[in-house]
């Protein structure tokens, strides 16, 4: 049914790539994949995709998103090109930051504590040159104003992650590369005023990139980052080798602390952060490019006093760990495991238990889109169905009809409704009188936005075909490379 083979219409195998669990409803789960987006209303008994052409605006394409929910339930989701916006359950996408000709989102972040709030992080290009300018919301990512002056261009040139202390929110990371392309830590503590700089011990010549894996829940000093590498082997093909290195010093000396020959894409902190998990996995992304089987999985340490001694737990290919109160969520390999989301509330197991996890996720139980109001961007999801039905085997053919749109709900943008209920139980989303959308291209050929007045339709959007970096790249031809591969391992990278 779910074979090897199975792939979606950008021609990616599918994976799983970050587990986000609702702040106060546990039940309420978002994972984001190179499908798309899965939602749950009821901690997995009913999942429904959000498709590309909701989320992203264009269909068929390697959009990995980084997403998160605001306090509100409401669904982030950055591609690269913009950071849009759904409010709860998802149906009705509009672009919240960027998606002016010739910006970016580097990487956004939500504060730990108060997920109302968040910063982000904006390249733009001027001039022959680019800036990149931060940026924060305080309404659950619904407006983004500047807060601080543009990050210094003689100490980083290309923004790959950011994140927001949890224990201080004046505190902030961002990794990236300088002139040199070699890897830089940039630390502020008043929130985007000012930095220091650090170095990343990193092979830049080999391509060795740092992306932040989590800042320490109480110690804002504490951190962790993990490293990008494909290196060859004896028998020359290129083989995963990703390292996770740890700081205790907010950056200033880092320490290795293990490496593995395969893709470290899941890690996870404990809530108190005694206890940290990593995850190694296989991208399955074929050209060359190998992992070694026998060393996939989850490894477990304690982190006392910055002392860690990684023993495997749990075996087979994991892309993706997040660890909360609830307990801790594994997304895993479905042609492996016959799931793609388990599940422990103790991640005490090890690997004499042959089966720790409760599955979450089976593929074939998602058997059709999230169903929404005709003039929403979800909308476009039941055109969309017909490339991705396979991974679900959820095709006509196999039975389960073709899905819906949504119907006649109200979808009046001057009345602000809430667009009706979808199959799922879930409240549509209402598309609001003076919300933004993005429109069609303009005569520079970059996306722009198109605010709606308190009288207008809902502003159904059409998924543009276009690549979402070919205007970026008239600019940076050759940092738009080096972005589309950062995008694609910080949607990785989160616990």
């Amino acid at each position: 049914m779910l074979s090897s083979g199975a792939a979606l219409g950008n021609g990616r195998f599918p994976r799983a790539e970050r587990l986000i669990e609702h702040r106060s409803d546990p039940n309420k789960l978002l994972l984001a994949a190179t499908y798309g987006l899965l939602i749950t209303q009821d901690r997995g008994q009913n999942w429904q995709l959000i498709c590309e052409s909701s989320y992203a605006f264009v269909s068929g394409q390697e959009t990995d998103p980084i997403a998160d929910l605001g306090a509100d339930g409401s669904i982030l989701a950055s591609i690269f090109e913009s950071l849009n916006r759904s409010a709860e359950p998802g149906c009705n996408f509009t672009a919240v930051l960027g998606g002016q000709q010739k910006q970016s989102v580097a990487d956004f972040s939500l504060e730990r504590a108060n997920p109302s709030r968040g910063g982000a992080a904006l390249p733009s290009g001027a001039d022959g040159g680019f800036s990149t300018q931060l940026y924060e919301s305080s309404d659950n990512g619904a407006s983004w104003k500047p807060c601080a002056p543009p990050l210094p261009a003689n100490q980083i040139r290309a923004v790959h992650t950011l994140d927001i202390a949890p224990s201080n929110p004046q505190r902030l990371y961002v990794t990236g590369i300088d002139a040199q392309n070699h890897a830089k830590l940039l630390r502020s503590d008043d929130r985007g005023g000012t930095f220091n700089a650090y170095d990343i011990p990193t092979d830049s010549s080999a391509g060795e990139y740092a992306y932040i894996a989590a800042v320490h829940p109480t110690n804002p000093d504490i951190l962790y980052v993990r490293t990008d590498l494909w290196a060859p082997n004896a028998d020359g093909l290129d083989e995963g080798a990703d390292r996770l290195l740890y700081s205790s010093n907010g950056g200033q000396t880092w320490t290795e602390i293990y490496q593995a020959a395969a893709k470290l894409f899941g890690f996870a902190l404990s809530p108190d952060g005694a206890t940290v998990l990593i995850g190694y996995g296989d991208p399955v992304d074929g050209g060359g490019r190998v992992v070694n089987p026998d060393v996939t999985g989850i490894y477990r340490s304690a982190t006392t006093g910055g002392v860690f001694n990684f023993t495997q737990t749990y075996a087979g290919s994991v892309t993706c760990l997040t660890w909360t109160a609830r307990g801790v969520y594994v997304c895993t390999s479905q042609d492996e495991k016959k799931f793609a989301l388990g599940f422990a509330a103790q991640p005490d197991f090890t690997l004499s238990n042959a089966n720790p996890l409760t599955p979450l996720l089976r593929l074939q139980d998602v058997r059709q889109p999230l169903q929404c109001p005709a003039c929403t961007s979800g909308a476009a999801c039941a055109a969309d169905w017909a490339s991705v039905c396979t991974i679900f085997a959820g095709c006509p053919d196999g039975g389960s009809g073709a899905p819906g749109t949504g119907g006649a709900q109200d979808c009046d943008g001057s009345a602000g409704s809430s667009g009706g209920t979808s199959a799922g139980g879930a409240v549509g989303s209402g598309t609001g009188g003076s919300g933004a959308s993005v429109g069609g291209r303009d005569g520079g050929g970059g996306p722009k936005l198109r605010e709606l007045s308190d009288d207008s339709s809902c502003g159904c959007r059409i998924p543009r075909s276009e690549s979402a970096a070919s205007d970026f790249a008239l600019l940076l031809s050759g940092l738009v490379a080096l972005y589309w591969r950062s995008a694609r391992r910080r949607a990785d990278r989160r616990e």
